[in-house]
């Protein structure tokens, strides 16, 4: 296996960490701490997920967020817009993905609906958002609000 650069991560510019596997190091760290680090990625590899077919098998048990509503709450359906049909496909790809390792389950009557929006990633490939704004405002807050779409 290709030997690991151990050296000061002064550029900000991922480290490999395995083929094709990269992680940013935080270039703020001494020589010491970089090496340290880079040998406990090394070492405990396998215990990070790189994407989320690597987390097959976690229980929802183990890991699962309950979102609780105001009292009182007006549900919110918000209309579907029309997609071009090869967004269509990304959006297709990016559900069947988090369906295949039981992320998200349909539902096929739920009072909830929110907008997907479709933006490109720096990297070229397509990143599926979902408008959460109506349902942020409906929701009891805790200690793991829900992302905005900005």
């Amino acid at each position: 296996m290709e030997q690991m650069k151990t050296t000061l991560n002064t550029d900000n510019s991922p480290v490999k960490i395995e083929l094709g596997k990269f992680l940013n190091i935080n270039p703020k760290l001494t020589t010491k701490q970089n090496q340290l680090l880079l040998q406990l990625l090394k070492k405990y590899k396998k215990a990070f997920s790189w994407d989320y077919t690597d987390m097959k098998g976690i229980h929802p048990n183990l890991c699962s967020h309950h979102i609780y509503l105001k009292y009182g709450c007006k549900l919110v359906r918000q209309l579907q817009c029309r997609m071009y049909p090869a967004l269509k496909e990304v959006v297709k790809e990016a559900l069947q993905k988090l369906l295949s390792v039981n992320f998200i389950y349909p539902i096929s009557d739920s009072q909830w609906v929110s907008l997907l929006f479709i933006v490109p990633n720096k990297n070229g490939k397509w990143r599926v958002c979902v408008d959460y704004k109506e349902l942020n405002k409906a929701t009891q807050k805790d200690h793991f609000p829900l992302p905005f779409i900005d």
